[in-house]
């Protein structure tokens, strides 16, 4: 008899053991069905035409329901999203036989939005950001950052920064069974970016920074329209496209460029004015830091570029 249950432990333990699972979440950021850029124009469903230089966001509270109703929700994972980056985060080993749906907030949860950003560690999510996603200790983080390009010939900016505790709240339940990679468990969702503007007026005079107008409205577009269930990992291990952020911006004439990702040959920086006439094209093969200088004021588009092709373009207001 002691045999038997000696047996019974070592089997239910195996059984454990071959249960227990990396699980990561993947988001495959989209504009409508193509993949995300920056050069890109799009329209949402008022026909407004934009670019989105920038899309940065928290995702917090991420819940996993598996096995019939059971859940875990992860209470001290953040993700700060940069849409020109992949996601591929591990939210942690479980032992769920089978996924039934995921769902996170958009944003920081109401604890965590008023704490001291001071106290994390340099690469944590709520730690500072470059360009800063906090907007100070009473109103607590920006939730969203989205940004670009609108008006005629993709000239002027538009913004709209949205945050507050009082628009907090989950996506719609995404259902979804995840897809196995080996012993892995890839949660992959698409992200479409162009569903974030439906019935938002895109024009040069939306510049917004704060918890009301055009707010709400954005964070209700990412809790019900953005996010659906995404094609199948491939893998983990992707190559990171070149990407930039620029300062000091709006600068007085000098400011720097700091490289991120695959920088290979055949990588250029060029500023153009709003004519599109080129001021210098500069090849930056390898480097990861870069000192540009303008001495005339204005408002200048400085794009990056790898084998002929332009992936990121930002502004730069020299004043």
């Amino acid at each position: 008899m002691k045999n038997i249950y000696t047996f019974l432990i070592i089997l239910l333990g195996t059984l454990g053991l071959q249960a227990q699972q990396d699980v990561y979440l993947k988001i495959n950021h989209k504009l409508g069905n193509a993949a995300f850029d920056t050069v890109s124009t799009v329209s949402n469903n008022l026909n407004n035409n934009f670019q989105v230089t920038r899309m940065y966001y928290y995702i917090s509270k991420i819940k996993l329901t598996y096995d019939g109703g059971q859940s875990t929700t992860l209470d001290t994972t953040y993700i700060m999203v940069d849409a020109r980056k992949p996601v591929n985060q591990l939210l942690g080993n479980f032992s769920f036989t089978t996924l039934e749906s995921i769902e996170f907030g958009v944003g920081v949860d109401f604890a965590a939005n008023h704490s001291d950003i001071t106290l994390y560690p340099q690469n944590h999510p709520l730690s500072y950001q470059n360009p800063s996603m906090h907007w100070g200790w009473a109103a607590g983080y920006r939730f969203i950052a989205f940004e670009g390009l609108t008006g005629t010939g993709m000239s002027q900016v538009w913004q709209l920064h949205a945050l507050g505790n009082k628009n907090y709240g989950p996506i719609n339940r995404v259902i979804t069974a995840g897809d196995k990679n080996g012993n892995d468990l890839i949660i992959s969702l698409d992200a479409d970016y162009t569903k974030a503007a439906e019935n938002l007026s895109i024009n040069p005079n939306l510049n917004y920074h704060g918890e009301d107008q055009q707010a709400p409205l954005l964070l209700s577009n990412f809790r019900s329209e953005v996010f659906t269930k995404g094609s199948p990992s491939v893998g983990l291990n992707e190559v990171q496209k070149p990407s930039f952020t620029m300062a000091p911006n709006p600068t007085t004439g000098s400011t720097k460029l700091s490289l991120e990702g695959d920088i290979h040959s055949n990588t250029a920086v060029t500023i153009t004015d709003l004519t599109g006439k080129v001021i210098s094209q500069q090849a930056i093969d390898g480097m990861h830091e870069v000192s540009l200088t303008l001495p005339n004021s204005g408002l200048y588009l400085i794009s990056l570029s790898q084998q002929g092709k332009v992936i990121e373009t930002r502004k730069l207001v020299v004043q």
